[in-house]
């Protein structure tokens, strides 16, 4: 961490397609916890990073929700109320998310929305502002080249048009298509440093114990 920390990196996840150390990943073999999930929380808000839970497990969705005090946000993923596969978040780990104040990026992979163009992705948005409000909703595409998408960047404008005609408010589009990423980073990367003295098991997951 130090080292990346110190190459710029400001954003990390605890897993990706494979089981870590810190934590499970939701195609992994076993998907579990970690203790050293904790202690990777604990750093990761000491030194003012965004902590990503796309690709998560449940297990490390849910310990890293409980102990993050900073929000936390999920780059690219789906909803199990519009698409339900082992990738995409049911309501209680939006919720979750939601209470640290994070943000939902949803994906435009039909993977994440059961579809193929701007109407589901747009369905899938108003899905999650729906249940945690559109304050944490928000973009989250892969425009990295990996994945085949509906449309580039130049199509980003049938998302809005799609939400116009699903009914969103064009308060609640600004939040969606920019606003909502803009304001996690500002409240996490400006943060002076936090630490906690020891992590330890409770109730079955790991929570931060400050020791006088």
């Amino acid at each position: 961490m130090d080292a990346l920390y110190a190459a710029g990196f400001r954003m990390m996840s605890p897993a990706h397609f494979t089981d870590t150390a810190i934590g499970g990943s939701a195609a992994g073999a076993t998907k579990a916890d970690s203790p050293l999930g904790c202690a990777w929380v604990k750093q990761m808000e000491a030194r003012g990073m965004l902590i990503d839970v796309s690709h998560a497990s449940p297990h490390a969705i849910r310990d890293v929700t409980s102990l993050a005090i900073e929000p936390v946000v999920v780059s690219p993923t789906g909803v199990k109320g519009v698409c339900s596969n082992n990738r995409n978040l049911t309501d209680d780990q939006l919720r979750a998310v939601a209470a640290t104040a994070g943000v939902i990026g949803v994906g435009f992979r039909e993977v994440a929305t059961c579809g193929t163009d701007a109407n589901a992705i747009a369905s899938a948005i108003l899905y999650t502002a729906h249940v945690v409000g559109a304050e944490h909703a928000a973009l989250g595409p892969n425009f990295d080249g990996a994945v085949t998408e509906p449309f580039d960047s130049s199509g980003l404008a049938l998302i809005t048009e799609a939400l116009l005609q699903q009914g969103a408010s064009e308060h609640d589009i600004r939040l969606v298509r920019g606003e909502n990423v803009a304001r996690a980073p500002s409240e996490v990367l400006p943060q002076q440093q936090r630490a906690f003295d020891r992590c330890e098991p409770s109730s079955g997951h790991w929570q931060h114990v400050q020791v006088p």
